[in-house]
């Protein structure tokens, strides 16, 4: 069997586990600094252990902070320099670019990458390192003295990227979540992992961001990752630990246009930002009509349907941005083999889009292009519900202008929050009136 599980919760699920006096509870703020990417994960956990939450998750990439942005500092601002003093030589310029042509420049530039994180290592455990490195480039060696303190110094601009980034990105995150507000963190603790948070200087450039929290930094973060996915086989799946996630991504539907004449995306009404889901549950996200504007298939005799994941935060979903890429999840048959509907599931546990047993008798109703072709209906009925019972006229008219543009494009569901937001002004004015 396989298990999934966010790796942030299996670190401070390990954590816990190895330190039951004094474990970590509340907001936490988990920062995963590994060789390619950072990532940074809001987690709740319950002061029992038995509940947990990732509230966000986000990413940055190797260009921004990563241990591979360290080790190439630790070659462009420190070896280059220092083999171009001692020999006269200059490294040709794809060595700083990192972009490699020849096979034999790919080969040696992979070798000093090695070097680097080396020195990366030694000088996080170690205030000294002698390098004395045969063939450095063109048959000429690199003999140096190097000190914690001068490697400090070098990887200061690179420290810098992950600091504006963390007042940038990271605090606006925390402010939506209200875990940040006047110009104060509002979490219990900073947990740091991955093999680059060992660097020298990157635990204080941490701590100095985060002023009066607790900074844990273990010496092997990957154990603790071990000890918590050891601990969620044998305890977590049955039952006695319930890990929820806020899922930051939102599913878009390919469709084809009112007019037929191109496909256009779709927003899928499944609300994945508000709900705490548990990672060992199966949701029902969507209702497929066959026989609808979301079949692409030109053969009526068959079904094609594509649906694409996007993070939440991007607004710019459109299908040219997807051009060559994979969608999250795609049906293509024959017609024959199904019934009216084709029910999707969101599986965290397998981390996937599974589509459910099609739906035959139960939904003998007609077809329409809209997925809840009764909903504008049904709207309108609590529209004249609120004009007839001597409610705000004001509020009454304006919700029926908003479901006359909802009509207009044939998408009731179309922002399904402002339609909400108007049910529940009605319900506020209707039982704070006099005699109610």
């Amino acid at each position: 069997k396989v298990f999934l599980l966010p790796e942030p919760l299996a670190a401070a699920l390990g954590y816990n586990l190895l330190h039951p006096l004094f474990p970590l509870q509340g907001d936490i703020l988990s920062i995963d600094i590994g060789g390619g990417t950072s990532d940074f994960s809001f987690l709740t956990l319950a002061h029992d252990n038995r509940e947990m939450l990732v509230e966000t998750q986000f990413q940055i990439g190797h260009d921004a902070f990563s241990g591979s942005e360290i080790d190439q500092a630790i070659l462009q601002r420190l070896l280059f320099p220092a083999f171009t003093i001692q020999t006269g030589l200059r490294l040709p310029r794809e060595f700083y670019s990192g972009k490699l042509t020849s096979s034999r420049n790919k080969f040696q530039y992979n070798r000093l990458r090695q070097l680097a994180e080396k020195i990366k290592i030694e000088l996080s455990r170690e205030e000294y390192y002698h390098l004395d490195f045969p063939d450095f480039h063109a048959g000429y060696s690199l003999n140096l003295e190097l000190t914690a303190e001068m490697l400090a110094a070098r990887l200061e601009p690179v420290f810098e990227r992950l600091k504006s980034y963390i007042e940038e990105q990271v605090k606006l995150r925390a402010k939506a979540l209200q875990l940040f507000s006047a110009d104060k963190w509002h979490i219990d603790a900073v947990l740091l992992l991955g093999g680059a948070s060992q660097t020298r200087g990157l635990k204080d450039l941490i701590a100095g961001i985060f002023p009066d929290l607790k900074v844990i930094c273990p010496e092997d973060p990957s154990f603790y990752v071990l000890r918590g996915l050891c601990h969620w086989e044998n305890d977590g799946n049955s039952g006695a630990t319930s890990i929820k996630s806020i899922y930051p991504f939102n599913f878009y539907i390919e469709r084809i246009s009112p007019d037929g004449s191109s496909h256009l995306l779709e927003k899928i009404p499944f609300d994945t930002a508000n709900l705490e889901l548990d990672l060992q549950k199966r949701y029902p996200i969507f209702s497929l009509p066959l026989d609808s504007v979301y079949n692409l298939a030109p053969d009526p005799d068959s079904i094609l349907f594509r649906i694409y994941e996007v993070e939440e935060e991007d607004n710019q979903v459109n299908l040219e941005r997807f051009s060559g890429q994979e969608m999250v999840w795609q049906w293509e048959g024959p017609r024959q083999e199904l019934h009216n509907y084709l029910e999707l599931y969101l599986d965290l546990k397998k981390s996937r889009i599974e589509s459910g047993e099609a739906l035959s008798a139960t939904r003998t109703r007609p077809l329409d292009s809209n997925i809840l072709s009764g909903l504008l209906a049904r709207q309108k009925e609590i529209q004249k519900l609120m004009a007839d019972s001597h409610s705000n006229p004001r509020l009454a008219e304006d919700f029926g202008e908003h479901l006359s543009r909802l009509e207009k494009v044939n998408k009731p569901y179309s922002n399904h929050s402002e339609t909400t937001l108007y049910k529940l002004l009605y319900l506020l004015d209707f039982f704070t009136r006099p005699g109610n």
